[in-house]
Parts: C-alpha cells; sequence; structure tokens
C-alpha cells in the first residue's frame, strides 16, 4: 500500500533561506506527527530587489540530500518523488516550523532536524576558503543596521515611547567592548546586508578602528572569490555555516539567523556556547542561555 505524502510550494514572499528552514522543519514535524512520507519542495533564491524575479532551485543545490534523507529514514519518514503529494499551504507549515521550533517537548526532534540540514560539499569548501584565509579563532558579528531595520526601529519606537533599538555600528560595539569577554579580541567578521548599509562598509570600519580599535572584516574586503557564490541563497548558507565556526557571536534575538544559528550550534553538541546577543537594556553584551529559543531558559 502506498503512503500517503504531503509536500509544499515555497512561497516567495518572506523566502529567505532561514524562514526556509523553519518551512522544513513544519513539513518534517507534520509528516512525523501524521505518520506520512514528504515530497521536498524546491528552495527560493530571492532576490531582494525584485521579489517576482526569484528562482526556484532544487533543494539539493544548498542542502545534503543524503544527510537530509538518513534523518528523515531515522525517523520513519521517505522521501517521494513526483506529484500527487497533498499539499499543505507553505504559510501554515511556516507556522507549524516555528511553533515546532519554540516547542521544548520536541526539542529532540527539531534539534536533529536542524543537525540534518546541512550544506553540500561545494558551500562547505567555500566556508572552509573563508575560515582559513581568516586564520586563527573567529569572532562574528550580525551588524544589523540596514535600513529596513532602520525602518522597523523607527516604528517601533513611535508605538513604544521609551523603548531604545540598538541600530548603529558604534552602539553595537560600544556593548562588546565593554563586555569582559572580548577583552583581548581585536578583529571580528561582519555579517551583514552590504547593498543595504547606510554607510559603505569601509566608512563604518574606520570609524569603528578610530573609536574602539576594533578591525572589522566585511565579506567584500575578502579576495576575490573567496567568499562569493552564484545566488543568494548559497551565500547565505556560506555565511551560516562560517557562524557555525566561529568562536563566538554577536546577533540579536529578532533575527532567524540569529536564533537558528546558535539553535544548531548547540544541536551539534558544542561545549561552549559563546553567543551573545546586543539587543538588551545594558551597557554590556547579554550571553544567550536559551538555545537560540527566546525565552527559554
Amino acid at each position: 500500500m502506498t503512503r500517503q505524502t504531503i509536500g509544499t510550494t515555497t512561497k516567495r514572499a518572506r523566502a529567505g533561506l532561514n524562514n526556509q528552514r523553519l518551512v522544513l522543519i513544519g513539513l518534517f514535524a507534520e509528516a512525523h506527527a501524521r505518520g506520512v512520507d514528504v515530497v521536498l519542495p524546491d528552495l527560493v533564491n530571492i532576490n531582494a530587489a525584485d521579489t517576482k524575479s526569484s528562482a526556484f532551485i532544487d533543494f539539493g543545490r544548498v542542502f545534503d540530500l543524503g544527510i537530509v534523507r538518513e534523518f528523515l529514514n531515522t525517523h520513519g519518514i521517505d522521501i517521494a518523488e513526483g506529484a500527487g503529494a497533498e499539499q499543505v499551504e507553505w504559510i501554515e507549515l511556516f507556522n507549524r516550523g516555528a511553533k515546532a521550533y519554540a516547542n521544548p517537548a520536541l526539542a529532540g526532534f527539531v534539534d536533529a532536524a536542524l543537525a540534518a540540514l546541512r550544506p553540500p560539499a561545494p558551500i562547505i569548501a567555500q566556508a572552509e576558503a573563508i575560515l582559513a584565509h581568516l586564520g586563527g579563532e573567529v569572532h562574528a558579528v550580525q551588524l544589523r543596521v540596514e535600513r529596513d531595520w532602520q525602518i522597523h526601529c523607527d516604528r517601533l519606537m513611535a508605538e513604544r515611547p521609551g523603548w531604545d533599538c540598538v541600530r548603529t555600528p558604534e552602539g553595537i560595539f560600544d556593548r562588546i567592548a565593554a563586555t569582559p569577554f572580548y577583552g583581548g579580541v581585536r578583529r571580528f567578521l561582519i555579517f551583514c546586508d552590504e547593498a543595504a548599509l547606510v554607510a559603505p562598509p569601509e566608512r563604518i570600519a574606520a570609524d569603528i578602528r578610530a573609536s574602539h580599535g576594533f578591525d572589522l572584516t566585511f565579506k567584500s574586503m575578502l579576495p576575490r572569490g573567496t567568499a562569493t557564490a552564484e545566488l543568494s541563497v548559497e551565500q547565505a548558507s556560506i555565511d551560516f555555516e562560517v557562524g557555525l565556526h566561529a568562536k563566538s557571536y554577536v546577533g540579536l534575538s529578532q533575527s532567524t539567523f540569529s536564533n537558528l544559528l546558535c539553535a544548531t550550534k548547540a544541536a551539534k553538541g558544542t561545549d561552549t556556547l559563546d553567543h551573545f546577543t546586543y539587543h538588551v537594556a545594558a551597557p554590556v553584551l547579554f550571553r544567550r542561555c536559551d538555545r537560540g529559543r527566546p525565552g527559554w531558559r
């Protein structure tokens, strides 16, 4: 008897790589709960400038199909091929994944899913090239200061009088400089959307060097060919892989990238999880103790 299968069609809206990870977690959790198999969806290579032109690409270009299949088989789920699957709405699976991610009772299943969503060999090779170029211990910072975040912060501060939003490089590195963990650290790798910054990376790097003595490395400053990928979704996967291997990471808990990076590193069984958030009402960073799930302790 043929088992029932479920699948989905990824939507171009809200289709950054880490939102797509949550959709996949939702798909896997739904299949596990119902005892059915899955058809893996194509992924979206998002074009931030024109989402309508965003292209669909093969699942195996971003995730290692063999590792994902092994995880699913371990939980009694097979990967089906072709049409005929029950189509579950993308947003429904996104919400299902977000709820599963936040549910302590499903932590074991979700952690295993996160650990299984590994990139294929070409992406790992690119990440290794970046790490080799940087050498030594890598300390990474998510510099969430792009134009869209500035607009978001303006809206939140208008809705919540007295609420503060850390949204400048200076504000972020003030907290880093005041945190004892970073007392001897001078160099940071920066994760951000460089095209959407309010100032050029070179100017930000020069300002922070002058004010704090830190050396910032943006991806555009890496040697040509070291940090390039044909597709934006592949570049996002490279960033994620580099972040997993960083000695420490500073981000914010409102970021899906930061949260899933922390959760995936914890799921891999890392002994020391040196992840911090800067979006706190304090002059120093806050060490994460929530395994990437805001509200967990």
